[in-house]
């Protein structure tokens, strides 16, 4: 379904959460085709030529890549209006105007996060006024206006959107939090933690 090679920036300044506004009553057998049919969505009907955001993370969270290209590299999505280049997004599969991500969702939202900042050296807890808006009718910024921005952003906090709802929101904290846990190579102690609740914690 895409319809056009990848497009790559020259690093990542920025990561901003996003949720899907669907449904939240899934089972972990859905997730895969709720992504499929997102994908179908934003290339199909919307014609954005591949599926707007880098990752998807699920209420189980398991996490699913997103805009083809390469996870590690640089790609350009289109999914914040105004804000696309040097940025990373993950969309929350769900809708967190009804409902609060999963402890496990804003877990693997913040891990991945985490994970993908530090490539490029971002600190997850920090603010930057390292993006300069592209302006268009997706965003309250006009072309050119360069916004003091925190590392870790919401889409609502640059574009005409509720997005990702009042509870997503109200987690970005936490996900800054976890992000910051994970900027570095993984100590025993958040090797445990990340297995807290498993079988093999409990062995």
């Amino acid at each position: 379904m895409r319809c056009a090679a990848p497009l790559y920036d020259n690093g990542i300044r920025a990561g901003i959460v996003h949720h899907t506004a669907g449904s939240n009553d899934y089972s972990p057998a859905d997730s895969a085709g709720i992504v499929r049919g997102i994908y179908g969505y934003h290339t199909r009907t919307l014609g954005w030529c591949d599926i707007a955001y880098n990752a998807l993370v699920d209420k189980y969270g398991h996490v699913f890549e997103g805009r083809f290209g390469g996870i590690t590299k640089p790609v350009e999505g289109s999914h914040t209006g105004g804000f696309n280049r040097n940025t990373w997004a993950v969309a929350m599969i769900g809708n967190f105007d009804v409902a609060e991500p999963t402890p496990e969702q804003v877990h693997s939202v913040g891990m991945l996060f985490g994970w993908r900042l530090a490539m490029d050296r971002v600190d997850p807890r920090g603010t930057s006024a390292a993006l300069t808006s592209a302006g268009g009718p997706y965003t309250h910024f006009p072309r050119g206006v360069t916004p003091v921005l925190p590392n870790i952003f919401a889409h609502r906090d640059v574009g005409n959107t509720a997005c990702p709802g009042r509870l997503g929101y109200a987690a970005l904290d936490r996900i800054r939090d976890v992000a910051a846990r994970f900027d570095k190579p993984a100590s025993s102690a958040d090797l445990a933690d990340s297995m807290r609740g498993g079988a093999i914690f409990s062995r």
